[in-house]
């Protein structure tokens, strides 16, 4: 669903997918006008045209479309499996008989009577025959139809972006359901339209659900299920202007004074775990989740380790500040072995990160203080940054200790990285007020 403005008046469109158009007489769309200038008004109205249009499609696919699916695919297995050619031809016979009892019966309603007859292919039913016949043979594939094949050769995903990934695919599925109908064209419309459109995503999470859909799409390509000569997925967004920063572009740093007020009202709620991983944050720069999955084990006498990171440049060292040596110390001292988290009591989610409801109390806690939505804990991050800056830190060895990818090839590519005691030293230059 998106709205379009035409003479001063909105109106409501909502694109009809290819599989059903025939129990629709062939229309590519619904379109409605919502007799308003207004757009809040029309966004209002058009909220109820969706639901009745989603109803009148998600009908056409149960009387027709998900059912002649299901039979297709049947033949089709069938087929695949055949041992003989001979076993092979008379399933392709069953098909082509199936087929036609899709489509004759309803030419007989319409009274017509020779299938030359130029009414009959403007059937619906005939677009419906074709379709089967096509997915039973094999000329028509399932988009999802080597989605986890695919997924099981990214080894490297981590949980929570594995399901991202398949939520991504799932999502491309539901719009075209054969490899057949990804075109460039129509990957435009669902782009512009649909997911920027009427599902409000931003640029730059159109570009992330896209991201897995380019490289599976290379993956079926390899097996020559769809053609290799092009990419129909490559710049359907255009990257955004140099330096935004993307997602953490949007968020704003603390004040030092601000992260102090952040810490004192956890202490007040008597949150102690909340209170820790502030104090974590502000001498660290640390993300959420490593300091949520920090081990006894990963914390030595002058640093920690930082294992499992989003990316190869976050696994690192962190020297400890020394305002934060006496909280690691407690926080170790209180494990009970190597492998138990310094942040106890705190759940896995299914994806197996244990920062969500930390993260969802921390959420609250900027609020009630009037901090805005983006102000984040991530934004303790920046703060961390912001500071080193000012106090002359130069940007490799920050990218070190907060674990970024080198601004340059020669020491992103060159360097080993630096020592621990620059590290300190550098670390060491956080201050925050008392």
């Amino acid at each position: 669903m998106y709205l379009e403005k035409r003479r001063r008046k909105w109106y409501a469109i909502h694109e009809i997918p290819e599989s059903v158009r025939p129990a629709f007489d062939g229309r590519k769309r619904f379109c409605q006008s919502l007799a308003t200038e207004s757009k809040a008004e029309a966004q209002r109205r058009a909220g109820i045209l969706e639901a009745r249009w989603r109803g009148e499609i998600e009908r056409a696919r149960s009387q027709s479309g998900d059912a002649l699916a299901r039979d297709a695919n049947y033949w089709r297995r069938l087929r695949e499996t055949a041992t003989s050619d001979h076993e092979r031809e008379i399933i392709d016979d069953q098909i082509a008989d199936a087929a036609e009892r899709i489509t004759y019966p309803a030419a007989a309603r319409a009274g017509i009577e020779d299938d030359r007859d130029p009414r009959f292919q403007q059937l619906p039913e005939h677009s419906q025959a074709k379709r089967f016949a096509d997915v039973a043979f094999g000329r028509l594939v399932r988009t999802d139809e080597r989605l986890e094949e695919w997924l099981a050769t990214k080894t490297d995903l981590r949980p929570r972006q594995r399901s991202m990934y398949r939520s991504d695919l799932q999502r491309l599925s539901r719009r075209f359901t054969y490899l057949q109908d990804v075109t460039r064209r129509e990957l435009i419309t669902w782009v512009n339209k649909e997911l920027m459109g009427s599902g409000g995503l931003s640029r730059k999470t159109v570009q992330r659900v896209l991201a897995p859909c380019r490289g599976y799409w290379s993956y079926l390509q390899d097996y020559g299920l769809v053609s290799g000569d092009a990419d129909p997925f490559r710049a359907l967004v255009k990257n955004t202007k140099a330096g935004s920063g993307g997602r953490h572009g949007r968020w704003l740093p603390f004040t030092p004074a601000e992260v102090v007020a952040l810490l004192r009202a956890a202490e007040e709620r008597q949150d102690g775990t909340l209170a820790d991983l502030i104090r974590l944050g502000m001498w660290t720069g640390c993300r959420i989740e490593e300091l949520c999955s920090l081990t006894a084990g990963q914390v030595h006498a002058d640093h920690f380790e930082v294992v499992d990171a989003k990316t190869p440049a976050g696994w690192r060292k962190v020297p400890i500040h020394s305002k934060l040596a006496l909280t690691l110390s407690r926080l170790k001292a209180a494990a009970n072995g190597a492998d138990d988290y310094i942040l106890p009591g705190l759940k896995k989610t299914k994806h197996g990160e244990r920062s969500a409801a930390v993260g969802k109390r921390f959420g609250r806690l900027k609020d009630d203080l009037g901090h805005s939505k983006r102000h984040v804990f991530h934004s303790i991050r920046k703060t961390v940054t912001t500071e080193l800056e000012n106090a002359g830190i130069t940007e490799n060895v920050t990218a070190d200790i907060l674990g970024h990818d080198k601004p340059s090839m020669t020491y992103g590519v060159y360097s080993g990285g630096s020592r621990l005691e620059v590290l300190r030293a550098a670390i060491e230059k956080l201050s925050y007020p008392t």
